[in-house]
């Protein structure tokens, strides 16, 4: 039987609301947590974010995905996967935790009591944020898409709730309670999440031998780069500009770049529901036929995304920043076209993924960087901002090429969780 996926079916709808619903849920946290905090605060609250990040997706090595990948392509309940990888995935959240407690007890605050009360929290939230990733994907593997679009953005609704009620009450507060609120958001959907993926029979047929650990995490590994995308999730290209350029110049291209992920968040959506459907579409003429069908899909959404944020720029951007901030709109509207080709990578990375070629993801992510930072330093200095912004679309444009080839070559073929 052939998977259909279209805007029409309701649980692509449900990936898309919940996309938007959880970054409606961003737009209102974010400022809310810098009023509550003051510059130093959120300062000090970025920098404890960018040390979870980092620990709990490099911690994870990739296992959430190799996990809904194989669920899916051999249609086994995720217990059966589970139990082959309970030990690895225990090891590493231990030491992902303690590494996120390291880190931030030895570089983030002066203060011990402080230190150690942050180091601890910072530790809950590595290790609940990656455990929610693996049931959700646990879920989707499984094809239970109704549970895992409802709780994929229950942390970032209950965090802007309580930070909320926290402005209203309080009106300031210090780093670690803030931090609490938001790692109190975590746990509680961690806990929601595994319950509900967690709790599902296992199957009364053996795991196939061809299931192994050592198959899992080659998959994962080889799936990390292309899955958290470093110049998205690190910000890789606002580190150049920060290097490059002036503070003042590296506010600006922050703000123009605040407009350029919408498409992004609606195919990464949309991709949710897309790789475990393609994994576990056994016969190749439908499973190619649903990769074109996906890829209409998410450049139809990418376009009007992108078209929309093109219209709204010129005036929604001063509005919402400041009069001071309107320099930063001719770079920005460069971006939205940059966010456009990112949000294109993103569906192609599930396709490969999707195929049992997450290696190339790697590579592909790879020839983003390379490609950034040679254009980086050829077009910033002359051109500014504009230089920065134009070496993004470049980059991503690359990268999308080498993805879109390795797709089509005929070393891409669907297959068991591998490197390459």
């Amino acid at each position: 039987m052939r998977r259909r996926l279209n805007l029409r079916n309701r649980h692509s709808f449900g990936a898309l609301s919940a996309g938007l619903f959880g970054q409606a849920t961003l737009v209102v946290s974010g400022p809310v947590t810098a009023r509550l905090l003051g510059v130093t605060g959120r300062g000090e609250l970025a920098l404890l974010a960018i040390v979870f990040t980092i620990c709990s997706q490099l911690g994870a090595a990739g296992l959430p995905t190799a996990v809904a990948y194989t669920v899916a392509m051999d249609r086994i309940p995720s217990r059966d996967v589970l139990s082959v990888m309970a030990r690895t995935w225990v090891g590493l959240c231990i030491v992902s935790g303690l590494a996120g407690a390291a880190v931030t007890i030895g570089v983030t605050h002066p203060t011990p009591p402080l230190a150690w009360i942050e180091g601890l929290l910072v530790a809950t939230w590595v290790i609940s944020a990656m455990t929610c990733t693996l049931a959700l994907a646990c879920l989707q593997g499984e094809g239970r898409f109704r549970a895992m679009n409802w709780i994929r953005p229950i942390a970032s609704a209950v965090a802007a709730a309580g930070l909320l009620t926290l402005l209203l009450s309080e009106h300031r507060a210090a780093v670690p309670v803030v931090l609490s609120v938001i790692v109190v958001a975590n746990v509680l959907a961690c806990s929601i999440a595994a319950k509900l993926a967690f709790a599902a029979p296992s199957s009364t047929r053996q795991v196939p031998k061809a299931i192994a650990v050592s198959q899992l995490v080659r998959y994962g590994l080889a799936s990390i780069a292309g899955a958290s995308a470093p110049i998205d999730s690190l910000s890789v290209d606002q580190a150049i500009v920060g290097v490059m350029l002036s503070r003042a110049q590296l506010g600006l291209y922050v703000v123009g770049g605040a407009f350029n992920n919408l498409s992004s968040i609606l195919v990464s959506s949309l991709g949710t529901i897309a790789l475990p459907r393609i994994a576990g579409e056994p016969d190749e003429n439908a499973r190619q036929l649903l990769i074109r069908r996906t890829a209409i899909i998410a450049v139809m959404i990418g376009l009007c995304a992108t078209l929309l944020a093109e219209i709204i720029v010129a005036w929604l951007l001063p509005l919402a920043f400041g009069a001071a901030f309107a320099p930063a709109i001719p770079a920005a509207r460069i971006l939205i076209v940059a966010g456009f080709f990112l949000s294109t990578r993103r569906i192609l990375v599930v396709f490969l993924q999707a195929v049992g070629r997450p290696g190339h993801t790697g590579f592909g992510e790879v020839t983003a960087l390379g490609v950034l930072a040679l254009f980086a330093i050829l077009l910033i200095p002359p051109f500014g901002l504009i230089g920065a912004s134009t070496a993004l679309v470049i980059a991503a444009a690359s990268s999308n090429m080498y993805l879109w080839l390795a797709l089509r070559s005929r070393a891409a073929q669907h297959r068991r969780p591998s490197a390459m």
